[in-house]
């Protein structure tokens, strides 16, 4: 029998993803069997699974593989602390925030915090890029009163708009605090901050 693999551009040695692989065929006197992407097939050593996905990860880092061959960056390295352009931002962070991870872009790509009216009274809120579909990362939104104490609270139902569409798989996103700054008892400062996490 012989195998012959096709790969996608970009496709490179030495890692095991199933990004590279676009078709699968096995032949023998019998005919050739084609492995249509998403399917799979069982062989006397195990299964093979082939896929076109955008968002495999190797090293399961947070970054996809593909933005990772994209800028020559160091696939099974753990992005949390890979900071490539030197920025102080991780090459995590400039995934998750739209950032380029070869340029010091830090003002460009961190959440910018403003006080804006919304439903007719001032709130804090944070503004930042996110990517639309990220299968490796959630995106995280806490508060403080005293920057000691964090409070986790769900990013969705504290969007002050629709996020707006900024093409190429992201969209900018603003979220407000949780009270009015002019509410009674409210302190008169407060802190908000985006976090990101890894997916298990």
């Amino acid at each position: 029998a012989t195998m012959e693999f096709l790969v996608n551009p970009g496709a490179t040695t030495e890692v095991y993803s199933d990004l590279a692989i676009a078709r699968f065929e096995i032949g023998d006197a019998t005919g050739v069997r084609n492995i249509a992407a998403g399917h799979s097939m069982h062989t006397d050593n195990g299964s093979v699974r082939v896929s076109v996905s955008n968002h495999i990860d190797n090293e399961s880092n947070g970054v996809p593989d593909a933005w990772e061959i994209q800028y020559n960056l160091d696939l099974f390295s753990p992005a949390a602390s890979r900071d490539t352009d030197g920025d102080t931002l991780s090459d995590l962070l400039e995934y998750a925030f739209g950032g380029h991870p070869l340029i010091p872009d830090i003002e460009a790509v961190v959440p910018v915090p403003s006080l804006r009216e919304y439903e007719g009274h001032p709130y804090l809120m944070a503004t930042f890029r996110r990517h639309k579909e990220s299968v490796g990362l959630s995106y995280v939104l806490e508060e403080s009163e005293t920057l000691s104490d964090w409070e986790s609270v769900d990013l969705n139902s504290r969007l002050a708009s629709p996020p707006i569409d900024l093409g190429q798989g992201m969209e900018s996103v603003t979220v407000r605090g949780a009270r009015a700054l002019d509410a009674p008892g409210v302190p008169p400062l407060g802190f908000m901050r985006i976090g990101v996490e890894r997916k298990p």
